[in-house]
């Protein structure tokens, strides 16, 4: 590290010594301006008091489930959010890949329904378990992905909610359309062609 740059004490990263905000993970630096101090608990060195990484030795000060600005270290899960996720009920595990909630990709297993007898069991299995993501989808996104505001997760998962609506109902919906028309046509054309 030269003399003119500094570690940004939320990421690392190396930053100029006049920087304002670290252009690595977009932090506002004059948070760190307080004068609490603590050590790090990896190399003993005096640091800020809200430091997420040693300027010294550029350990990393948090745990997995302690990043910043991430959800799961608030208090309690917001009540307004306590509401059904459609978008997490209808699409499953493509809403747990973007929501960053793994325990959706269980809805995978819905697959094996094809297998004759043993997929009507997980047929049901699997529509249980999208009820649960349901009933439970806005606690697990809130808690498992870093959101600016209640408002910004609320819009991302009424985008999901309608997306979703769009995927499971629209398409098929399209596609029914699409085949009874193609159908028709071709009714219409064979009596024309047999002189009907």
């Amino acid at each position: 590290m030269t003399n003119e740059t500094k570690k940004c004490p939320f990421c690392g990263e190396e930053i100029l010594v006049a920087a304002k905000k670290c252009k690595h993970c977009g932090e506002w630096l004059d948070k760190v301006e307080s004068n609490e101090t603590k050590d790090c608990p990896i190399c003993g060195e005096t640091i800020s008091a809200n430091s997420a990484t040693c300027e010294h030795c550029g350990e990393s000060l948090l745990n997995k489930k302690e990043t910043p600005g991430k959800n799961a270290n608030t208090e309690k899960f917001p009540d307004e959010l306590k509401k059904f996720n459609w978008g997490a009920f209808l699409t499953g595990w493509i809403w747990g890949l973007g929501n960053n909630v793994r325990i959706a990709l269980w809805t995978l297993i819905g697959l094996l329904s094809f297998i004759p007898v043993l997929g009507i069991l997980v047929a049901f299995a699997v529509f249980a378990f999208q009820i649960w993501l349901g009933i439970n989808g806005n606690k697990l996104a809130w808690e498992s992905k870093q959101w600016n505001s209640i408002e910004q997760f609320n819009d991302v998962q009424k985008k999901w909610a309608m997306w979703s609506a769009i995927v499971v109902v629209g398409i098929p919906f399209v596609i029914s359309f699409v085949i009874s028309f193609v159908y028709s046509f071709s009714q219409a054309f064979n009596s024309a062609s047999m002189g009907y």
